[in-house]
């Protein structure tokens, strides 16, 4: 899991740095990306729910991966 970490914490610094876009503005475009994605594999309109799932999925995970990889959990949430 660690080598997972190591490899994700610097290629989301240097997304950010090289394209010089905000984070949020890459979240929008990634989930765009995820959308049309989930819209060709499955093969279902984007009217369905099916792609919009892949995209919660997706955003999901990397919020999960930033908490772990960047450290930190708002005090709000008592399971950290």
């Amino acid at each position: 899991m660690e080598w997972v970490i190591d490899f994700y914490r610097p290629l989301s610094a240097a997304l950010g740095m090289s394209t010089g876009a905000s984070d949020s503005l890459l979240h929008v475009h990634g989930g765009m990306v995820v959308l049309f994605l989930a819209r060709i594999v499955t093969r279902r309109s984007l009217a369905t729910w099916a792609p919009f799932l892949f995209v919660l999925a997706a955003a999901v995970a990397k919020e999960a991966a930033d908490r772990v990889a960047h450290g930190g959990c708002p005090t709000a949430l008592s399971m950290c």
